[in-house]
């Protein structure tokens, strides 16, 4: 799930911040 932290952060820049 490492991949993820590294992911959350371009997920909350494109605007998929549903975390």
């Amino acid at each position: 799930m490492e991949k993820i932290k590294k992911n959350k952060k371009s997920s909350v820049k494109g605007g998929d911040h549903h975390c």
